[in-house]
C-alpha cells in the first residue's frame, strides 16, 4: 500500500497503478480515469473523448479566486479555455465556497 510523501492523505487518493498521490502530485492515470492539465488540456480532452458533461471547480480552476474569496471583489478573471468548454459540453461548477450566490 502506497503512502503520500507530502501529506497524510488517505489511501483512497493513492494511485494503485502508478506510485504517487493523485491529490498532491500532478499525476494522470487513464486506468483511474483521472487526467490533469490546464484549460487547453481540458478542451482537448473533451474534443477527443466526446464527453458531454464536465465538472469544474471554481476557485483557482475556473476563476482566479483563492480560498473562497468573493469573485465580485478585487480583480479576478475566468480561464478562457475552460469557459470554452461550455460550447461543447454541459458544464457544472462545483465549489465548497460559501459564496455560491456570487458565483
Amino acid at each position: 500500500e502506497g503512502r503520500c510523501p507530502f501529506r497524510s492523505c488517505t489511501s483512497a487518493v493513492i494511485c494503485p497503478h502508478h506510485p504517487g498521490c493523485l491529490a498532491c502530485e500532478a499525476l494522470s492515470c487513464l486506468q483511474c480515469g483521472l487526467s490533469r492539465g490546464d484549460g487547453e488540456d481540458v478542451v482537448a480532452l473533451l474534443r477527443g473523448t466526446g464527453a458531454q458533461v464536465v465538472f469544474l471547480d471554481f476557485d483557482r480552476t475556473l476563476c482566479t479566486t483563492k480560498a473562497g474569496a468573493s469573485p465580485m471583489q478585487g480583480s479576478h478573471s475566468l480561464d478562457p479555455d475552460l469557459v470554452e468548454c461550455g460550447q461543447s459540453a454541459e458544464v457544472h461548477v462545483v465549489t465548497r465556497s460559501s459564496r455560491q450566490e456570487e458565483i
